[in-house]
């Protein structure tokens, strides 16, 4: 049995450019009884990648030998980004104005990119590590690069489409 009612996969719900606190109440009105399963979702989402990031903090602090490996700080960041990325979605349930909708439209699709490439990142960076066949150490620089290349990417990813969509009065990219 589907979360969603049928006619909400087949968008039977107006999406353009209108107020997204009365598209919030059209979408809360179509799932009605289904709505708990949406935030449950969101809250699990939120409290395991919060305990995460709690977790490698606390790794961090208390012997700092373990957590001493790039792709924990990576995972590190990405926990950060689906934390914020839960937060942001959690908060998008409550929104009053274009702006707000746009700037957590942007945070979603920004972070959970950003995700996406930090765990390419990681796949990289233990390809490296491991993989290679020189067993000399990586420069310093290219730590550095793990980090901004990802984030880069997302960012020179979504910033036309939200530009694009501002312009033309829309509150997501992918609104039709």
């Amino acid at each position: 049995m589907s979360i969603y009612p049928v006619q909400l996969l087949k968008r039977s719900i107006p999406v353009g450019p209108e107020d997204p606190a009365a598209m919030n109440k059209i979408v809360h009105d179509a799932l009605g009884k289904d709505l708990w399963r949406f935030f449950d979702l969101l809250y699990t989402s939120m409290v395991l990648s919060g305990s995460m990031v709690v977790f490698l903090i606390a790794a961090f602090l208390w012997r700092r030998s373990v957590v001493n490996r790039v792709s924990l700080r990576l995972i590190f960041a990405m926990s950060v980004c689906d934390f914020i990325q839960s937060m942001v979605s959690y908060k998008n349930m409550h929104l009053k104005s274009k702006v707000q909708c746009r700037t957590a439209g942007f945070f979603v699709d920004y972070t959970t990119a950003s995700s996406i490439y930090l765990s390419s990142s990681i796949a990289f960076n233990l390809q490296m590590v491991f993989l290679r066949k020189s067993r000399k150490p990586l420069p310093k620089y290219t730590e550095i690069l793990y980090y901004v290349i990802p984030l880069t990417v997302a960012l020179l990813q979504f910033t036309p489409q939200y530009i694009w969509a501002a312009k033309h009065g829309y509150c997501y990219t992918f609104d039709p």
